[in-house]
């Protein structure tokens, strides 16, 4: 016997001692009840705000529909989790209106650096 349960060792115990339900029956019945299984992974922390901060103004007020090219860029950052610790992967730097990428640059932290090094590529591309 194991001393946490979800909803997929609850279904499994259930149909083992002969009821008969649905895994997502089980799931139902917790949410109803606020029951929520004990996740063995804690979660890393990859955002830790500053609440002497501002959040950042909506600049383009999520309208993100460009009508010319070097108008509106975007991107986004994924963490790349490895045996040494994460990797940053600053992911795409892309114009919105050609929807054209400018690099994925990777690296060991978050300095502003990643990214001056692609919008520095970005501008000169494009001209």
């Amino acid at each position: 016997m194991k001393e946490t349960y979800g909803a997929s060792r609850i279904h499994v115990e259930l149909v083992e001692i002969g009821i008969p339900v649905g895994r997502k029956r089980v799931e139902r019945l917790m949410k109803s009840a606020s029951l929520k299984g004990v996740s063995r992974r804690c979660g890393t922390r990859t955002t830790i705000r500053d609440e002497q901060l501002r959040p950042a103004s909506d600049l383009v007020d999520r309208n993100f529909y460009a009508r010319e090219l070097n108008v509106l860029w975007g991107g986004a950052i994924n963490y790349v989790p490895t045996w040494a610790g994460f990797l940053y992967m600053e992911a795409v730097i892309f114009d919105a209106f050609s929807r054209r990428i400018f690099g994925w640059p990777i690296g060991h932290n978050l300095k502003a650096q990643l990214l001056k090094q692609d919008i520095i590529k970005g501008v000169a591309t494009t001209g």
